[in-house]
This record gives structure tokens, C-alpha cells and sequence, in this order.
């Protein structure tokens, strides 16, 4: 049985009240898997959707797959933020977070039905993060600074403005221009520079060369 998840509309940031309004996001899992699994299969061929899903073989059968896990995974940690007032949600703002996946080029889609597509630019107006930097937090789309330093085995972490160059690292991490090296925060490679791990690449992906690791393109899911 698909489950049943309520989400309570936040105040605004200023107010001290508590969440009220209840807003039903389950339409949302419906539309977010449809326009992307609409776009899977505008963009990629039949090899490559098997690569993306298992026993999908259109539409119709790829939505239940991505809504089941946005309502299983996703929703839950934002019914979470919400309740804790760390997010706030505005429904006029959903239609621009949607239309934004329709508008990608294929060479550039990627299906995201996880948190990190709350923080892009276009979504990110729809779930809206409340938490000022210090604020105790436990996902980046929480806070305004889009960076919550916490540590892979803590619950809880803190709002803090990402580190650039030079800057070091908190938790092991960077603004998303940079990774850390030797504590530090560099700018993230170009495409052909040596490299080690994916996060040193300007493209996130570090790839086998003919004389050792380079960093490659940027990877795409679909070239159908």
C-alpha cells in the first residue's frame, strides 16, 4: 500500500509558531516520477534504461518505481525538516522545480529523485531552507548556507557557509567548486588533469587513462 505521508506547511522564517497547514506532498511523488521517467524515455534508448531501472519498459511502469522510492526515502527526511521547521514549503514555487527537468538537454539528464534536487536552483524555491548559519541541522537543503557540516556518523550538524580555496575543510568537505586536499580546499580539476577520486574533478568523474586516472567528462546517463 503506497504510503500515507502528510507534511505540515512551515511558517515563515521570522515567525517562532509551529508548522500548521497540512500539505499533502504525495502528488508531488507522483509528478516528479512522471516528468522524469518522461524524459528517460525521451532521452535514452533501450539499453540504457535498463542500465537505469530493472523491469522497466515505459512510462507507465518506470513512474511507480521512482514514486515508490521519493515516498518511501525522500519524503520522509522532508516531513522531518518540516516538522523540526527547518524547511518551509511554497506549492506555487513546485511548478518551476518540475518544468526545470522538461527544459534539461538529454545530454545533460540525469534522473535525481533523491534530497539533492531540492538544492538545485530551480527547486530549491519550492522546499525552502529556514536554518541561519549556527543552526543545528542534519541535511544541506536546511540550511540558507546549502552546506550542513555534520559528521558521517552524527545525527546532527551545523549550518556553515561552505569553505573555498584556501579554506579548510569541514567534515571532509568543500563549496561544490572545490575539494579537499590535505585539509585544505582546491579548486575541483578540469577534464584530462591527473586524479584519484571523482570529487577532485571539475566533471565528478575520474575515469582510467592510458597513463593512469584522469579526470573525463562529465558522466550522462543517456546518449540515446
Amino acid at each position: 500500500m503506497r504510503h500515507q505521508i502528510w507534511l505540515f506547511l512551515a511558517v515563515a522564517a521570522c515567525s517562532q509558531e509551529s508548522p500548521g497547514n497540512e500539505v499533502d506532498l504525495r502528488p508531488a511523488a507522483t509528478e516528479i516520477a512522471t516528468v522524469q521517467c518522461e524524459r528517460v524515455f525521451e532521452c535514452c534508448d533501450t539499453e540504457e534504461v535498463g542500465r537505469l531501472f530493472q523491469a522497466v519498459d515505459d512510462v507507465e511502469t518506470c513512474v511507480p518505481v521512482l514514486e515508490s522510492y521519493l515516498t518511501t526515502f525522500v519524503l520522509p527526511t522532508i516531513d522531518d525538516a518540516l516538522q523540526r521547521g527547518a524547511v518551509s514549503i511554497d506549492e506555487a514555487k513546485k511548478p518551476a522545480c518540475l518544468s526545470s527537468f522538461k527544459a534539461t538537454a538529454c545530454e545533460s539528464f540525469v534522473p535525481s529523485p533523491n534530497l539533492s534536487m531540492f538544492a538545485t536552483v530551480d527547486c530549491r524555491p519550492w522546499i525552502q531552507p529556514r536554518l541561519e548559519v549556527s543552526g543545528f541541522c542534519q541535511e544541506d537543503f536546511e540550511c540558507i548556507s546549502g552546506f550542513c557540516a555534520r559528521d558521517a556518523d552524527a545525527v546532527e550538524g551545523t549550518c556553515k557557509l561552505a569553505p573555498v580555496k584556501d579554506e579548510p575543510c569541514l567534515v571532509g568537505r568543500c563549496s561544490s567548486d572545490f575539494y579537499c586536499a590535505n585539509e585544505l580546499c582546491s579548486p575541483r580539476l578540469p577534464t584530462g588533469d591527473d586524479c584519484s577520486k571523482n570529487d577532485e574533478c571539475e566533471s565528478n568523474n575520474c575515469v582510467d587513462g592510458l597513463n593512469g586516472r584522469v579526470c573525463g567528462t562529465e558522466p550522462t546517463a543517456c546518449q540515446g
